[in-house]
């Protein structure tokens, strides 16, 4: 699977789970529901100055429409750049302060080295290799969000890696 795509779903889902995308769609709707309001009052302001005689001609209410179309465009970036910075502040600042994820990624993956290294002494590999090491680190890790996705695929990393078919990054 491209690389890509397995970030921007890994990013969706932690959005629906903090209720960050519930947030978002719900905000949006209620930007669009003032926004269309407003359009409606504009629009409904220009047809009453039509009777009056001081109506806009064709080019001027092309040009107030094209205004609020941008204008329009202008806050949805906004509101895109502001939830996109007020999102990763919070998840930055408190891992960046802790650092105990850190840690704790640290020693998970200390422990899978060590499982995977003794059950690849007693002779298991393969689907028993793999089926034991992840059964003996859900005990630990298996609340973790994305384990169940992501740990099977570290168990075959660090087996390669072991067996020196996978690149090892801090030998270089």
């Amino acid at each position: 699977m491209n690389p890509m795509l397995i970030i921007a779903r890994l990013t969706f889902r932690e959005a629906v789970r903090r209720r960050i995308a519930l947030a978002a769609l719900l905000l949006g709707l209620a930007f669009l529901i003032l926004y269309s309001l407003g359009f409606h009052f504009i629009n409904l302001e220009m047809t009453r100055a039509e009777g009056v005689g001081s109506a806009p001609n064709a080019v001027a209410r092309r040009e107030i429409h094209n205004f609020m179309t941008m204008a329009g465009l202008y806050a949805v970036t906004f509101l895109s750049v502001a939830m996109g910075a007020l999102v990763s502040a919070d998840t930055l600042a408190g891992e960046i302060g802790s650092g105990a994820e850190v840690l704790e990624f640290r020693a998970y993956l200390l422990d899978l080295r060590a499982a995977v290294g003794t059950h690849r002494k007693d002779g298991l590999g393969g689907n028993a290799l793999h089926s034991a090491v992840l059964a003996q680190l859900a005990a630990r890790y298996g609340d973790w969000a994305y384990y169940k996705s992501l740990a099977p695929r570290n168990v075959l990393d660090m087996a390669a890696e072991l067996e020196g078919r996978k690149r090892n990054p801090s030998l270089d």
